[in-house]
């Protein structure tokens, strides 16, 4: 197994234990805030089109 299929791999599960919600909720906080869209996925580790699809829904 590659580290990159190793790193997908503990994503998935960090996914699983709820944190994708958490980073979520904090995305949606920092772009009512009006936080950059890439700062954003930067600081909650969301793709940028989840990010961008959160601030067109927000």
């Amino acid at each position: 197994m590659t580290l990159e299929q190793e790193i997908k791999i503990q994503a998935s599960y960090a996914y699983d234990d709820g944190l994708h919600d958490k980073a979520v909720e904090t995305a949606k906080i920092l772009l009512a805030n009006n936080v950059d869209s890439l700062l954003v996925s930067k600081s909650t580790g969301l793709p940028i089109e989840e990010v961008e699809r959160l601030a067109v829904s927000s």
